[in-house]
């Protein structure tokens, strides 16, 4: 029998999703796969001789271009299947692969939301750790405008 304070439920589009957090032995295994996954790209970010920020756009293509040589889809499906393998629509359990069919917006935020629940706070200690502080991506997105609206500003001040 699942403890109820290992439940979650996220709301998308009107409807309730649930699932049930991994037990301490998986989430450590799986955790530490996902940060074997990603040490590639955290090393073209410690490394980067530039001293690019998460915003500038030649990081995110590094980053990207590690996402798409050094992840193993196999690795990723395996992760996923274990995170969502307790996932209920309302009250009825159900296979994910069925469920979001053509919607797999819906099953990233589903995705998102297992892995924020699972490793959370595990990612955010370990970065913190290390020295990094990694911003969230609406943290980015206000960076950016903030940064485009000081141009802006700037440029109405240049104009005669």
């Amino acid at each position: 029998m699942t403890e109820v304070s290992r439940i979650r439920t996220i709301k998308i589009n009107g409807v309730n999703y649930t699932i049930t957090t991994l037990g301490a032995r998986q989430g450590i295994k799986r955790g530490t796969e996902i940060l074997q996954m990603m040490a590639p790209i955290l090393g073209a970010i410690m490394d980067d001789d530039t001293n690019a920020t998460f915003a500038d756009s030649t990081l995110f293509t590094e980053i990207a271009i590690h996402l798409a040589t050094r992840i193993d889809s196999d690795k990723i499906l395996e992760i996923v299947d274990e995170l969502l393998s307790g996932l209920y629509r309302g009250s009825q359990s159900i296979n994910y692969d069925e469920e979001f069919s053509a919607r797999l917006e819906d099953l990233v935020q589903v995705i998102e939301f297992a892995l924020r629940e699972n490793f959370g706070g595990f990612f955010s200690n370990f970065f913190r750790a290390k020295g990094l502080e990694i911003p969230s991506l609406k943290e980015l997105m206000e960076r950016k405008d903030t940064s485009d609206l000081t141009l802006k500003e700037e440029f109405k001040e240049i104009q005669p």
